[in-house]
């Protein structure tokens, strides 16, 4: 199969964003901007392909700001023993994890984790007990991949029957791009209409795997 590139141009029936590195640039981020999107609008069912595992070994808190949906958080509960899962907690009882008098109390055998923005705004992740080396905790979460489209036709951690997906949101980008830049815009106009109902149309395909079976036929 054709790298993105090439298919994504194929669509808008030009080669011409193909010879110019800026607009190389421009289709990568079309389709990372269009690989977020959908992750974020997935059923629960096609979402856990996306996910990943974020290994924390000390007491610095997890950036979220590039992270997704968080799935589940485990940590090890001794040295040389094994994961378990982590309780989540309201961020009000996040300092109350630490006093042997509280009903909040954590521990290695029933951790905790919560999140909470720091005072710049930036969403955190914090388990108690403190991870360490030897006692690692585990954040299983959704990750968002970049894409370099002229290096490949299939992107990891994500599923496959979306992916066409992101070939037709980077074409509608780039055919907006043109229909701005040349002489006669009326000329794209027409392939991003078509372009826009195959991938709405796509969307709500993949919306309609996570509803319930009962609302299924209901809708019909």
């Amino acid at each position: 199969m054709a790298n993105f590139d090439v298919q994504i141009l194929d669509l808008v029936n030009t080669s011409e964003f193909i010879d110019n590195s800026d607009n190389q640039t421009a289709m990568d981020g079309f389709a990372t901007d269009a690989v977020k999107e959908i992750i974020n609008i997935l059923p629960r069912e096609l979402k856990i392909e996306c996910a990943t595992i974020t290994s924390l070994t000390s007491s610095t808190p997890m950036d979220l700001d590039a992270a997704g949906k968080i799935f589940h958080v485990t940590r090890e509960n001794a040295d040389d023993g094994y994961q378990i899962g982590c309780r989540e907690i309201n961020p009000i009882y996040g300092g109350s994890t630490e006093d042997s008098s509280s009903l909040h109390k954590a521990s290695a055998t029933d951790p905790v984790y919560w999140i909470e923005s720091d005072t710049g705004g930036d969403p955190k992740l914090f388990v108690k007990p403190n991870p360490t080396a030897n006692q690692p905790a585990r954040v299983h979460h959704v990750a968002f991949p970049t894409v370099d489209v002229s290096a490949v036709s299939s992107i990891v951690n994500f599923p496959d029957e979306a992916e066409y997906l992101v070939v037709l949101y980077a074409a509608i980008k780039v055919a907006e791009s043109l229909m701005i830049s040349e002489e006669d815009p009326e000329l794209f106009a027409p392939i991003i209409s078509t372009l826009k109902q195959d991938y709405d149309k796509g969307i709500q395909m993949l919306i309609a795997q996570g509803m319930p079976k009962q609302q299924e036929q209901g809708a019909r």
